[in-house]
C-alpha cells in the first residue's frame, strides 16, 4: 500500500536527491525564475513555499532553518528582505507556467 507516501523519487539516491532539491530551491530564490523539467518543478515547489512561509515569520530561528537548506547567504538574505514582503501579499506563492514543447519526445518543461 502507499498510504500517505508523497514525494518525488526523480531517479535518484536520496542524498542526490536532496542536494538538487537544495540547489534547485537556492536558484528559484536567487533568480526568482528557472526553467527545469515539470516533475522537478512539482517536487521543488513545497521546499520553495516551506522557504517563504519561514521568512514571513523573520526570527532568529526561522532565518537558521533557512540557512540550512539554502546554499548561500545571499540567497537567505534575499529571500528575508525581498521575497518575504513581495510575497506577503501574494495568494499563490510559487506560479509556474508550461515552456516550450521538447524536441524528440523529451521531458516537458517548466518555467
Amino acid at each position: 500500500m502507499r498510504h500517505r507516501v508523497g514525494g518525488f523519487k526523480l531517479k535518484r539516491p536520496v542524498d542526490s536527491r536532496n542536494s538538487l532539491l537544495r540547489n534547485l530551491c537556492t536558484s528559484m530564490i536567487e533568480t526568482e525564475r528557472m526553467v527545469t523539467t515539470v516533475t522537478k518543478a512539482k517536487a521543488v515547489r513545497p521546499l520553495v513555499e516551506k522557504m517563504i512561509t519561514l521568512a514571513k515569520k523573520d526570527t532568529l530561528a526561522s532565518r537558521r532553518q533557512a540557512a540550512m537548506t539554502l546554499r548561500t547567504p545571499a540567497s537567505v538574505k534575499k529571500l528575508f528582505d525581498t521575497l518575504a514582503r513581495a510575497s506577503a501579499s501574494a495568494a499563490a506563492a510559487t506560479p509556474a507556467s508550461r515552456a516550450w514543447a521538447r524536441a524528440r519526445a523529451m521531458a516537458p518543461r517548466s518555467r
